[in-house]
């Protein structure tokens, strides 16, 4: 649990750091959810780490395109 938490608290931290102080919080809860979704479909080997990152250069490209 401790990791997990570590691990997502990552994922905030990078997250605000990229997209800047500005940033919608609706946008930056869903990249979180985005990217823990996908470790956890890859995790369970519904997909593999490279198509994990191959969907998530689309699915982050469309949030950011909404938000802007």
């Amino acid at each position: 649990e401790g990791l997990r938490l570590r691990i997502g608290g990552e994922f905030v931290r990078r997250f605000t750091e990229a997209l800047g102080a500005d940033a919608e919080p609706a946008v930056l809860e869903t990249l979180v959810l985005a990217f823990s979704g996908a470790l956890l479909q890859a995790g369970m080997g519904l997909m593999t780490y490279t198509e994990m990152g191959e969907r998530l250069d689309v699915v982050v490209a469309t949030i950011l395109r909404g938000a802007a």
